[in-house]
C-alpha cells in the first residue's frame, strides 16, 4: 500500500525534524523518513548561536533545549602555553540578538526535537532505495518495502545525501584535516562552564567547553592525508598535544579510548542546488560545510524555518521550493566560504605563516573575527523572516 503525504523529508537530524515541527505547527501534512531503526546522533558536542536559539525559539523548543545546555560567555584563541591570541565576550551580542551562545550534547539536541515531532509524523527505520520525480508526486520507495507519494520532497539526510545524488548534486571533498572529539566525564572544574577556548599550533587545534554540569566537549585537529587511519586515538594525541597548556594532557588522558571518534573533515566544495522540480535539499546535504564557525547545524535549522515558512504560504510546490532556494543561496554559500577560510587560517603549517598570523590576532585580525561573528550572526537572524 502507498502511503499519501503533502510532504516526506527524508533524514530525521536536527533540520529535518525541525523542518516537519515548522511544517506540523503550520497544519501541513508531513511525514519524517529515518533509515535507522533508532535515533543516533553523530558526533559529541555542538554548540548553538544565537541565529539558531532564535529558530528554536520560534518552533516553541528553545526552553527544554537551553536547560540541557551550558550557556557561554567568552570564547578565547590561544597560544599553546594558554596566552591569549584573542579574546570575545558573547554577553555583547547576545543582548543586541536576543538569544545567547549554548553547548550541548548533540544526543540532547536531537532528543528534544524528536519529542517535540508529534506521534505519527517520525517513521524509523526508512531507508530510501528510490525517488522518482517526474511531474506530478514525488515517488519514494524504501528497504523494507513501503512507498510513498508526497507533492514535495525535501533531502535532509545529511552529507552523504541520496536525495542529493538524485539530483546529480557533487560529492564530498577532503579539507585536509581529521578531527578528534569527545565527551569527557568530569566532575572536576577542568574547563570553566562559561569559557570555550581553541588553542592553535603548527597545523593542528584542540578546544574544549562545556556542554553541561558534569561533562566536558573536546576536538582536535591535525592535518593528515586523506583515509589515514589511527588505532590508538590516545597516544596519538597525546603525542601531538601533550606538552600543551593544561588542561589539555588532562582531558586526553582522562578519556577512555573508546570515546574517542575520528573522521575525516569533509564538505560540499560548493553548496548544492537547494532545489529542482518537486524535490528540495537543507541541511547537511544541501551545504556541509566545515565546523570552524560553528554554523553547520545553526544553517540547517534556518533552512528548515525558512523551508517551513515557504511552503506554509505558498503551498507543497515546486513554486514554494524555489522560493526557498533563492531565499537561502547566498546566505548558505557565505558562510561555507568563511567557514572553509577559518579553518585554513587555524591550520597553517608554514612557520613564517603562523608567525604572521598570530601577530596579526592581536591587532588586524581579532576586530575582523569579531565582525565576521556578528555579522553571521544577525545576517542568520534576518534570513528567518526572508519570505516575510
Amino acid at each position: 500500500m502507498t502511503e499519501r503525504v503533502a510532504v516526506a523529508i527524508v533524514g530525521a537530524g536536527s533540520t529535518g525534524l525541525a523542518a516537519a515541527l515548522a511544517l506540523h505547527a503550520a497544519g501541513v501534512d508531513v511525514r519524517v523518513y529515518e533509515r535507522g531503526a533508532k535515533l543516533e546522533a553523530l558526533g559529541a558536542g555542538i554548540t548553538l548561536w544565537s541565529n539558531a536559539l532564535h529558530v528554536l525559539r520560534r518552533l516553541g523548543v528553545e526552553e527544554p533545549i537551553v536547560a540541557r545546555s551550558n550557556e557561554l560567555h567568552r570564547g578565547e584563541t590561544r597560544r599553546v602555553d594558554a596566552s591569549v591570541l584573542a579574546g570575545f565576550d558573547f554577553a555583547p551580542l547576545a543582548r543586541e540578538l536576543g538569544a545567547p551562545c549554548i553547548a550541548l550534547q548533540r544526543a540532547d539536541l536531537l532528543g528534544e526535537l524528536a519529542r517535540a515531532v508529534p506521534a505519527g509524523v517520525l517513521k524509523l527505520g526508512a531507508e530510501l532505495v528510490a525517488l522518482k520525480d517526474e511531474g506530478g508526486d514525488v515517488e519514494l520507495a524504501f528497504a523494507d518495502g513501503r512507498r510513498v507519494r508526497a507533492a514535495v520532497a525535501i533531502g535532509a539526510d545529511g552529507i552523504r545525501s541520496r536525495v542529493r545524488a538524485h539530483l546529480g548534486g557533487g560529492e564530498p571533498v577532503y579539507s585536509g584535516y581529521v578531527a578528534y572529539r569527545a565527551l569527557h566525564d568530569c566532575a572536576e572544574s577542568l574547563v570553566p562552564s562559561g569559557l570555550a577556548f581553541e588553542t592553535w599550533g603548527p597545523s593542528k587545534r584542540f578546544g574544549a567547553l562545556r556542554v553541561d554540569r558534569e561533562r566536558v566537549y573536546w576536538f582536535a585537529t591535525l592535518n593528515v592525508p586523506r583515509d589515514s587511519t589511527d588505532d590508538r586515538r590516545r597516544a596519538t594525541l597525546s603525542a601531538h598535544f601533550g606538552s600543551w597548556h593544561a588542561p589539555i594532557r588532562r582531558l586526553i588522558e582522562a578519556t577512555p579510548e573508546e570515546r574517542v571518534l575520528r573522521h575525516d573533515v569533509i564538505e560540499l566544495a560548493r553548496p548544492a542546488e537547494l532545489a529542482r522540480g518537486r524535490l528540495a535539499l537543507a541541511g547537511d546535504a544541501a551545504h556541509a560545510m566545515t565546523p570552524n564557525l560553528g554554523q553547520g547545524a545553526c544553517v540547517g535549522l534556518e533552512d528548515a524555518w525558512v523551508l517551513g515558512r515557504a511552503i506554509a504560504r505558498f503551498g507543497a510546490t515546486p513554486g514554494a521550493l524555489r522560493r526557498y532556494a533563492d531565499a537561502r543561496r547566498e546566505r548558505v554559500e557565505r558562510v561555507a566560504r568563511d567557514s572553509r577560510r577559518a579553518g585554513r587560517w587555524g591550520q597553517i603549517e608554514s612557520p613564517l605563516l603562523r608567525w604572521l598570523r598570530d601577530t596579526s590576532m592581536g591587532t588586524l585580525a581579532r576586530p575582523l573575527l569579531a565582525r565576521l561573528v556578528r555579522t553571521t550572526l544577525a545576517r542568520g537572524v534576518a534570513s528567518l523572516d526572508a519570505l516575510e
